[in-house]
């Protein structure tokens, strides 16, 4: 029984910070299209992909990939290597450590 009550308030707290969540990546995704500097894209990419790890994994990913790809392109090592980190978080979270 009291199992079930808390498992009941978790998913309540849950719930209650998606809308507050959501407006957060809808700023960032406004944010992230008019950004023309590419490290403020990089970190933008890689916020996006923080914010959606929990609501979204694929989504996640998709950020992540795009952040590793701009990093490559444009010569970032201090983005590739976040890119990496958020990536080791991500797989870690979902329980992929291979």
């Amino acid at each position: 029984m009291l199992n079930r009550y808390l498992l009941g308030l978790v998913f309540v707290f849950r719930v209650q910070r998606l809308p507050a969540q959501t407006r957060e990546i809808d700023s960032l995704r406004i944010e992230l299209r008019k950004e023309v500097n590419d490290s403020i894209q990089g970190d933008l990419n890689l916020e996006m992909a923080f914010r959606y790890l929990f609501l979204n994994r694929d989504s996640s990913i998709k950020y992540i990939k795009k952040a590793e790809a701009l990093a490559h392109s444009q010569g970032m090592e201090k983005l590739k290597i976040r890119a990496k980190q958020a990536k080791a978080r991500l797989l870690a979270d979902i329980g992929n450590f291979v």
